[in-house]
């Protein structure tokens, strides 16, 4: 799977994620804002309510007062009747002045034919009853007395509230009491009278009072006093008889409505109706609903950001954890992560992890490359997909591999097809801008059973399968089987035996072996190479290419190459104890270690601990670890060399080095391949390139060590070519420390003294059958 479309995954899961967790905050305000909404609305209730319970509180008492002044004021006017009556002559008495003892305002006797007779006041003498006046109900009635209402007198036009008492001669009497004494009253009850003075209070409360027939009695509206209520709503609360509530419209504004009964001893007087507006109350929410939509916007902005923030964030962890930097693949992490879950879900579809390694062979004009290795392996890997008809992933495994997962193939033809198909294209891949440049690639290929097998397993099989390819085999593909499943067991059990000795040395299996390196000056030993040797307890001596390739790939290379320098530094201080001070130790170091960031770290630390310095070590490193990343390693060399440690280019001309590279490269000693040194025989050797290049070196001002040199017609070639110094079985094969130490006092070495034999004198062709210039024999 691509790097976009791992991406892509992952941001349709953000997206769906970030609108669920919008869905769900959008929820919460709504119901947040509802809650809130609902609570402010309850209290204006609750509100309205507890104003409507106190008014008709205060309505029930102006009641009470309002019936007992009245009774105070029909006792006052049944005494003033009573005693008007029982006088002999009523109609002969000083109206007036009995009116102003009995504290009444008003007497009137009217004799049987329904006239006034008599009066407090004069004027109404002559008034005679007629049919529809309130005093012809009582005149026509059988009733012996009788308290009316307040009411307009006819004649005076003020407002009396009368009384009226039958005489035994058929006339009756009326006594009055003028409205102005029971004004107190009024006063106190002014709440049903004029609701507006109690509205002051409150410009958003409505109030109205309702009899039991639906009268308006009372109201802040002024327009409905005297109405009867029509509205369906308000007539079924009034029924109801009991507290309840409701939104309505009064006008054009919209109010909350409580209705009220207003009770006394006699019963149910009427209801009141409280009515508060919602229009500060709905203020009130639109602005703190306004305020928290602000505050939402922000948290929601905020979250927005979070979201956005932890996705980059997440996609470049995602990228940095599960894809290569250098190649945009999928790592190894990436494939483990995609097995682990194939795994446990059950998923038995045919697969194969085919392991590649790609060796990058380079002849250039120029240094540096239009196109890196990682680059190109990108490319390729990315187009792999689309070559057969089946899934096939490709995941980058180190500098040097990559992995390609094959799923629903059919047969292992079709695997077979796949490596032709990526073998071919890395070649058109590798053809750039009239560089030539090539990739020998190798394929292990592993299936998986039913069962499944860890990641681990199967770079193993992979591994196994891949290592037994040949150089020369004709295919370059190989599948895990059962002889490779034996070599994969021989490899577990080295691989636990090497773990033993890193960690307990004194377990033995690991040992160096010296080889005499020998000085072409004067035949004496001017180094020894250190050779690690591994003896395993179960198949006994392992070459070392084999158990240095399992240390490799297994990550046990740091710390067995630091057990390897660790045993080289403990021979280079012998020597120099020895008095051989001179002699340095040279020690190979791997790719990995080189490219580790702590190299030089560990290799001071264990030089400290050892009791040496640099200046008796020699660090042997391939010229293919300058392949790529040559600024970086170059450095590199250089701080190494600051601490006295000299660097030798090993096996030279096996690999890449240009000759420009040659040049700026910090290295001191220069070792030319076997390769160069197995061709040279007696005879005309004009044809051997070994002179120029150690030419070559010496001009870039480096000594020269031959390797693999194992005749005397060779050594004789090398002391003319000025060659500085020869390793070689000619001089001495690998030996063990003590026998090591004895070609030191052995000195010079027997093979370079025979070739001085043969150098002085000078043996002319005639003697020697060799072509000589100037008595020198020609090479």
């Amino acid at each position: 799977m691509s790097q976009k479309k791992v991406s892509k995954t992952y941001l349709s899961l953000y997206i769906l994620a970030f609108v669920g967790v919008t869905i769900v905050f959008m929820l919460v305000g709504f119901v947040m804002i509802h809650t809130f909404s609902d609570y402010v609305r309850d209290e204006m209730v609750r509100n309205a309510t507890y104003t409507a319970k106190s008014y008709s509180h205060t309505l029930e008492k102006n009641i009470q007062a309002y019936e007992a002044v009245t009774e105070l004021m029909e006792d006052k006017i049944e005494a003033a009747g009573n005693g008007v009556i029982n006088a002999q002559y009523p109609e002969r008495l000083n109206l007036a002045v009995v009116a102003e003892k009995l504290n009444v305002d008003s007497i009137d006797v009217y004799n049987r034919a329904g006239v006034v007779v008599s009066s407090a006041y004069p004027e109404n003498v002559g008034w005679r009853v007629y049919e529809g006046h309130p005093v012809y109900d009582f005149y026509v009635s059988d009733l012996t007395s009788f308290i009316g209402p307040v009411r307009t007198n006819t004649i005076s036009n003020l407002e009396y509230k009368y009384g009226y008492y039958r005489m035994d001669n058929g006339g009756f009497v009326q006594i009055g009491v003028s409205a102005d004494h029971i004004k107190s009253f009024v006063d106190n009850f002014e709440m049903i009278n004029n609701f507006n003075m109690i509205r002051n209070g409150n410009s958003l409360l409505h109030l109205t009072f309702i009899d039991n027939d639906y009268h308006v009695l009372a109201s802040t509206e002024s327009d409905r006093i005297g109405e009867i209520v029509q509205d369906p709503a308000v007539i079924e609360s009034v029924e109801a008889g009991k507290e309840s509530g409701a939104y309505a419209t009064i006008g054009e504004e919209e109010v909350y409505q409580v209705f009220v009964p207003v009770y006394h001893e006699n019963g149910r007087q009427g209801t009141l109706a409280v009515a508060q507006s919602v229009k500060e109350t709905e203020t009130l929410l639109n602005r703190l609903t306004g305020v928290s939509l602000v505050i939402l916007f922000f948290v929601y902005g905020a979250l927005l950001f979070l979201f956005n923030s932890s996705y980059r964030r997440f996609r470049n962890l995602m990228n940095l954890a599960y894809f290569d930097q250098s190649t945009k693949l999928p790592n190894e992490e990436y494939l483990r992560t995609i097995l682990t879950e194939e795994k446990n879900l059950g998923d038995h579809t045919k697969k194969a992890l085919i392991l590649v390694r790609h060796i990058h062979y380079k002849t250039r004009q120029f240094e540096n490359p239009y196109e890196s290795t990682a680059q190109i392996v990108g490319r390729i890997g990315r187009t792999i997909p689309g070559l057969v008809n089946y899934p096939v992933q490709v995941f980058n495994l180190s500098e040097d591999k990559f992995i390609l997962l094959a799923e629903e193939y059919k047969s292992k033809l079709e695997l077979i097809s796949l490596v032709e198909e990526v073998t071919n294209l890395s070649r058109e891949h590798f053809n750039l801008h009239g560089t030539i440049e090539y990739m020998n690639i190798k394929f292990g290929i592993t299936e998986m059973d039913e069962n499944g097998k860890s990641m681990e397993q199967l770079l193993k099989e992979a591994s196994v399968s891949l290592s037994s390819i040949g150089e020369k085999d004709e295919v370059n593909y190989a599948f895990f089987s059962y002889h490779t499943g034996r070599k994969l067991q021989m490899e577990d059990m080295i691989v636990n035996e090497l773990k033993e000795i890193i960690s307990d040395e004194s377990s033995g299996g690991v040992h160096l072996l010296y080889q005499p390196i020998i000085s072409m000056r004067d035949g004496s030993v001017s180094s020894f190479e250190a050779l690690a040797r591994f003896t395993s307890k179960k198949y006994g001596e392992v070459p070392p290419e084999k158990f240095i390739e399992i240390a490799e790939k297994n990550n046990l290379m740091i710390p067995l190459g630091n057990l390897i320098f660790a045993q080289a530094s403990r021979y280079a201080k012998k020597m120099f104890e020895k008095g051989y001070s001179h002699v340095r130790v040279s020690v190979n170091i791997s790719a990995i270690q080189l490219l580790h960031e702590d190299f030089l770290k560990d290799i001071l630390q264990i030089s400290e601990h050892e009791g040496i310095s640099g200046e008796h070590i020699i660090l042997e490193i391939e010229e293919s670890v300058l392949i790529d990343n040559f600024k970086e390693m170059n450095k590199k060399l250089q701080e190494i060399r600051d601490h006295g440690f000299k660097i030798a280019l090993d096996n030279f001309g096996t690999s890449y080095s240009s000759l420009r590279s040659l040049k700026e490269l910090n290295v001191d000693i220069l070792k030319i391949d076997k390769a160069f040194i197995d061709p040279i025989s007696p005879g005309d050797t004009s044809e051997y390139i070994t002179r120029d290049i150690i030419s070559l070196a010496h001009r870039l001002g480096l000594n020269v060590v031959a390797e693999g040199v194992e005749l005397e017609s060779q050594m004789e070639y090398l002391f003319y070519a000025d060659c500085d110094c020869v390793q070689g079985y000619i001089c001495g094969r690998p030996a063990k420390p003590e026998e090591a130490s004895l070609t030191l006092i052995a000195s010079p070495n027997n093979c370079w003294v025979r070739v001085m034999r043969r150098k002085f004198p000078i043996i002319t062709s005639e003697d020697s059958g060799s072509d000589e210039v100037d008595g020198e024999p020609v090479y």
